[in-house]
C-alpha cells in the first residue's frame, strides 16, 4: 500500500505539491477509513468542518485491512468527483491537488489491500474444528470392518486349545439278544508322540498372524481415516478460495461498470467480468459435492450416517519429517503387519513340518473291556484290556510326501517374506521420495508462487484503474492467483495423504500432525 501511494504521488503531484499537501492543517481535511474484512459495507458520506462531504458510492466495495489518509474536503465536490481544473478558481496548482487526492482516494476506496495479500495461512485458529485425534478414536472404536477383524482374531485363539487337546474318550456297549449278555468296553488314545503339543504351535502361530491382521487392519483405516479428513479440508479450503474470488470478481464487475458510466471503460468488459462470475459460481457447485463426497466418506469410516455434518477440519502445518530414508526402511522390516504375518506363517509352517515327522511314531490306544452274563451268573465276570497302534511305517510314501509338502510349504513362505521384504524398501522408498516432492512443491508454491501471483493481480489492479490495461490481463491474474492457491492445498493435501500412506507402510507413527478439537 504504501508503494502504490507512492506510485499515485508521482503520477497525479509534483513534489512541491505533495509537500503543501503533507503541511496542510488537519482541519481542513476528512479521514477516511478503510473498515475491515467483515464489517457492513454500506454508502458513506464523510462531512468536513466546511459543512461540504465526500460521498463513497454505493458500489464500492471494502474488504480488507485498515487505511487512513486526509483529503482536502475544499478539493472534492459534494458528489466525491473532482473539480474540474476550469472551476478551480485557485489555478492549476489546486487542480493538480484534486488529482492527487481523487487517485489516492480510489487508491485507499476502491482497492484496498486484500486480506490474501499477506502471507498464506492454511491454519485455522478457532475453537469450533474436527480434530483428527476424535475422528481417528471413533473409527477405531466404531468401524464395522475392524470388528471383524477383531473377532476373527478371537475366533483363531479358540482353535488352540482344540489342537492341544487329546482325542475324545470312546465308550460302548454290546448286547447279544439270544443270552442276554453285556459287553462294556471303554478306549483311549494317548498322544506320546507329542503331536498335539506342536499343532497347537500351528495353531497359536495362526492366531497371531490373524492378530497382525487386525493390526494392520487398524493401520489401514487410520490412514484411510487421515486422508479422509485431509481431503475434506482441502475442499473446505477450496470453497473459501473460491468465495474470496466470488467477492473479488464482483469488485471487477462493478468497478468495469463505474468505468463504463464514466465513458472510461467498455460494456465488454463487464460482460466479461460477469462470465467469469458465473463460471466461477459453476465451479462452487462442483467444489460442493466434492465437500459432500468427502465428508460422505469420512463419516462412513466412523459408522455414522453419511449425511451427518462435521465441524470445520483444519489443515495442518507443514513439517518435514526428519527421519532418514535408512530409518524409515528398519522401522518398515521390523514393524510392517504384512512382514509379521509372514513370519508367523513361516512359524505356523514349521510346526506343520514337526508334526508330519511326528507321524512316524504311532499314538497307542488302551482299551479296557468287561463282560456281565444272564443268570445264573450274576454281575461282571470277565475283563479283558488291550493296547493298539496304528502302523505308518508301511506306509512311508504317503508321510514322506506330507514332510516334503510341509517344507515346501516352509520354503515358500520364506521366499514370499524375502520378495516382501524387498518390495518393502522399494515401496517405503518411493513414499520417501513422494513425500520430498509434496513438500518440495508446497515450499516452492508458499514461497514464491503464489506471493508472485497475487503481487502481479495487484499491478494489474492498478493498471487497469489508470487505463493502462484491459480487464482480460485482469481476470487472466485472477485466475493465476486462484489456481495457485487452489495447487498450494492440494499440495499440503498430498503432503500429508503421502505420510498416512508411509506410516501404514512402516507400521508405525512417523508424524503427530496438530489436530482440532472433537465435535
Amino acid at each position: 500500500m504504501k508503494n502504490l501511494i507512492k506510485w499515485l504521488l508521482r503520477c497525479f503531484a509534483s513534489p512541491e505539491d505533495c509537500r503543501a499537501l503533507a503541511k496542510g492543517p488537519r482541519n481542513r481535511g476528512v479521514r477516511i477509513r478503510i473498515p475491515q474484512a467483515g464489517e457492513a459495507v454500506v454508502p458513506l458520506t464523510l462531512p468536513s468542518p466546511q459543512g461540504e462531504g465526500f460521498v463513497v458510492p454505493a458500489w464500492v466495495k471494502v474488504t480488507s485491512l485498515v487505511c487512513q489518509g486526509t483529503i482536502p474536503t475544499s478539493l472534492l465536490s459534494g458528489s466525491g468527483k473532482p473539480r474540474a481544473a476550469a472551476e478551480d478558481s485557485r489555478g492549476p496548482k489546486a487542480s493538480r491537488l484534486a488529482r492527487l487526492a481523487y487517485g489516492l482516494g480510489l487508491a485507499l476506496l476502491i482497492f484496498p489491500a486484500p486480506g490474501w495479500a499477506a502471507e498464506p495461512k492454511i491454519i485455522a485458529t478457532s475453537n469450533d474444528l474436527l480434530s483428527l485425534d476424535w475422528v481417528t478414536s471413533q473409527v477405531l472404536s466404531n468401524n464395522p470392518s475392524l470388528k471383524a477383524a477383531r473377532a476373527n482374531w478371537e475366533a483363531m485363539l479358540q482353535r488352540v486349545p482344540q489342537a492341544r487337546a487329546w482325542e475324545d474318550l470312546k465308550v460302548g456297549v454290546d448286547v447279544e439278544n439270544a443270552a442276554g449278555n453285556t459287553e462294556w468296553m471303554a478306549a483311549q488314545m494317548f498322544p506320546i508322540s507329542g503331536k498335539n503339543r506342536l499343532r497347537a504351535l500351528a495353531a497359536n502361530a495362526e492366531a497371531s498372524a490373524a492378530w497382525t491382521e487386525l493390526e494392520k487392519r487398524q493401520l489401514e483405516l487410520v490412514a484411510r481415516a487421515r486422508m479422509a479428513y485431509y481431503s475434506l479440508a482441502n475442499a473446505q479450503v477450496q470453497l473459501d478460495i473460491n468465495q474470496k474470488h466470488e467477492a473479488l470478481l464482483e469488485q471487477f464487475i462493478e468497478l468495469s461498470r463505474n468505468r463504463y458510466q464514466l465513458r472510461a471503460g467498455m460494456q465488454a468488459d463487464v460482460l466479461m467480468a460477469q462470465t467469469e462470475l458465473a463460471k466461477n459460481q459453476e465451479t462452487r457447485r462442483d467444489l460442493e459435492k466434492q465437500f459432500s463426497d468427502e465428508q460422505s466418506k469420512l463419516n462412513v469410516l466412523m459408522n455414522r450416517p453419511p449425511g451427518t455434518k462435521l465441524p470445520r477440519p483444519v489443515m495442518p502445518e507443514i513439517r518435514l519429517i526428519e527421519l532418514e530414508l535408512d530409518e524409515l526402511q528398519a522401522m518398515a522390516l521390523e514393524h510392517r503387519p504384512d512382514l509379521r504375518m509372514a513370519q508367523a506363517g513361516i512359524e505356523a509352517a514349521k510346526a506343520r513340518v514337526s508334526v508330519a515327522r511326528r507321524e512316524w511314531i504311532p499314538d497307542p490306544e488302551i482299551r479296557f473291556e468287561t463282560r456281565q452274563f444272564n443268570p445264573p451268573n450274576k454281575g461282571v465276570v470277565e475283563y479283558d484290556a488291550g493296547i493298539f497302534i496304528n502302523v505308518p511305517w508301511l506306509n512311508r510314501s504317503k508321510y514322506r510326501a506330507k514332510i516334503a509338502e510341509s517344507q515346501k510349504d516352509v520354503e515358500r513362505i520364506e521366499h514370499d517374506l524375502a520378495a516382501l521384504q524387498n518390495e518393502t524398501r522399494g515401496m517405503v522408498r518411493d513414499q520417501w521420495k513422494k513425500i520430498d516432492t509434496a513438500y518440495h512443491h508446497h515450499h516452492i508454491f508458499n514461497d514464491r508462487i503464489v506471493p508472485l501471483a497475487r503481487q502481479t493481480l495487484e499491478a494489474l489492479r492498478v493498471a487497469y484503474t489508470t487505463g493502462e490495461t484491459g480487464i482480460l490481463e485482469l481476470i487472466n491474474a485472477q485466475r493465476m492467483v486462484r489456481e495457485a492457491e487452489s495447487m498450494l492445498n492440494h499440495h499440503a493435501m498430498d503432503y500429508w495423504s503421502s505420510v498416512a500412506d508411509l506410516e501404514a507402510m512402516v507400521g508405525h507413527r512417523v508424524e503427530k500432525p496438530n489436530g482440532g478439537k472433537k465435535p
